[in-house]
């Protein structure tokens, strides 16, 4: 599988005028949509009002990117969490994709949020998956979901693991390659992520690296 990184800083609010002042100098710019707009959970349908945009945030990303091409690196999915999709989240990606073109979707291989049958609540930080057939079996469809949903390039990213499952049943590499296998995703790979993985799990990064399929 592709690997990909993207090459420009995300844009935040002190890099506009920068962003602003060098738009010659790039190709494209990463934002994460998610910043743009308020959301007040998965268990308020878009017509009850989940979503609402930050004006002030829409201008000035608007007045900075000029005709620069855009990426989405989403931080708001909850992917890994256990049970079913949050269908309204890809939905309201998908209308950013129209809006803006996306030339693709990246999003963390991770989980923040509990599911419906706890209200979707919060857990205060980003948790990776466990690597085993059960968390397989649950994502690939999920997965699948989202790339026919956003109907452009999607990649997911590795997680960090802060807390390793000893009993995991299977390698994070091999995780990921089984992942990106049975679905159309690809891998964008975290260099930051697998060094921090690698001390943890007491593994030498290099050979995280060439274990992943990266064909």
């Amino acid at each position: 599988r592709h690997v990909r990184r993207a090459a420009v800083p995300r844009l935040r609010t002190a890099l506009a005028d920068f962003v602003t002042a060098h738009r010659g100098a790039l190709d494209y710019l990463e934002i994460s949509p998610e910043r743009f707009w308020h959301d007040r959970g998965p268990a308020l349908k878009q017509s009850a009002g989940r979503y609402c945009e930050i004006p002030e945030a829409v201008a000035q990303l608007e007045a900075a990117r000029g005709d620069l091409p855009l990426v989405a690196h989403g931080v708001g999915l909850s992917i890994a969490t256990d049970g079913p999709l949050d269908r309204g989240h890809i939905e309201q990606m998908a209308r950013w994709r129209d809006r803006y073109g996306f030339a693709w979707f990246s999003e963390h291989l991770a989980w923040f949020r509990l599911g419906p049958q706890d209200g979707w609540r919060g857990v205060g930080t980003m948790l990776p998956p466990v690597d085993d057939a059960e968390t397989l079996e649950d994502l690939v469809p999920k997965l699948q979901t989202v790339c026919a949903v956003l109907g452009i390039e999607v990649l997911v990213e590795n997680a960090v693991d802060y807390t390793p499952v000893a009993q995991a049943g299977c390698s994070e590499a091999a995780f990921l390659t089984r992942l990106t296998e049975r679905t159309p995703a690809r891998l964008l790979l975290d260099l930051h992520n697998l060094y921090t993985n690698a001390v943890n799990h007491g593994a030498e990064a290099a050979d995280l690296v060439g274990a992943l399929d990266l064909r």
